[in-house]
């Protein structure tokens, strides 16, 4: 019953996302009667924003490079393994987990700040315990209902 709910609730969800971005790609009449004169000012409007994103780009890979050739980088990456023949050889071990999870860390702290990297840590979190959730109501429903006809 809740698996059915949930199912619907996602169908509904999805459709009501795609209708809006079909009424919201139909086109502007107005748009059209004025293409000549307004064409030039979306052009350079989109060259200005490519810029933007382009020089953010570049700042932030600064950023970046900053780190990993500061002192604590280069303590990283000096840690970091340096090449694995096989698995058999170099096992994974805790410290490397912990090593990649301090750098994933690092780089979502330098590429979107503090705020940016907890909130991207937040959404990962609740995206897991989704998915966990979902898991447990599969199984609770599904599981459970097929058991009772293997009897």
């Amino acid at each position: 019953m809740i698996l059915k709910l949930f199912t619907i609730l996602l169908v509904s969800i999805t459709v009501l996302c795609s209708s809006n971005q079909a009424f919201s790609s139909a086109p502007n009449p107005k748009s059209s009667a004025h293409r000549s004169v307004s064409q030039t000012k979306v052009q350079k409007r989109k060259a200005r924003k490519q810029q933007r994103r382009l020089k953010k780009r570049k700042k932030r890979l600064q950023r970046i490079h900053n780190f990993l050739h500061s002192k604590l980088g280069r303590k990283l990456v000096k840690r970091l393994p340096k090449k694995a023949k096989s698995d058999e050889e170099m096992p994974i071990k805790v410290w490397h987990v912990i090593l990649l999870a301090l750098a994933g860390l690092g780089y979502l702290i330098i590429d979107r700040g503090v705020v940016g990297a907890l909130t991207a840590i937040g959404l990962g979190v609740l995206g897991i315990l989704a998915a966990a959730l979902f898991v447990l109501l599969w199984y609770g429903v599904f599981v459970r209902s097929i058991s009772k006809y293997a009897r």
